[in-house]
């Protein structure tokens, strides 16, 4: 349990983590990987899970099979047929201050992507 900051291109997970990863470059959470805690990044990709809140100043993804239980603050997101998600997002907004960003989601309906692929952008 911690925190990791990664200042390189970008960082791409496999394993458990349980805190706060930021990176100031691509964050790609792989199949099989878990984020228990916070992702900070300029792109996130999701393939693995993720239970948090996700920032990122580009765009996030969720891959198919990825899923996420948390808000979401980006300029744009895509979430795949497969996927799943639950939770609030903000897109097209800077970052969330941080005592917006722990609301609680524990009323918003669980979403399944539908078998096309979803993208917003603002």
């Amino acid at each position: 349990m911690g925190f990791l900051s990664y200042f390189y291109p970008g960082v791409d997970v496999t394993l458990m983590i349980r805190g706060e990863l930021a990176s100031k470059g691509a964050v790609k959470i792989l199949k099989g990987g878990t984020i228990i805690g916070s992702v900070i990044g300029h792109k996130i990709s999701i393939e693995g899970q993720v239970q948090g809140t996700l920032t990122s100043s580009e765009s996030l993804e969720i891959i198919s099979e990825g899923s996420v239980e948390g808000n979401a603050t980006a300029m744009s997101l895509l979430v795949e047929s497969g996927s799943a998600y639950r939770g609030r997002c903000r897109i097209g907004h800077p970052p969330a201050t941080p005592e917006r960003e722990n609301e609680e989601i524990d009323h918003a309906p669980e979403t399944k992507s539908t078998p096309s692929r979803w993208f917003w952008q603002k």
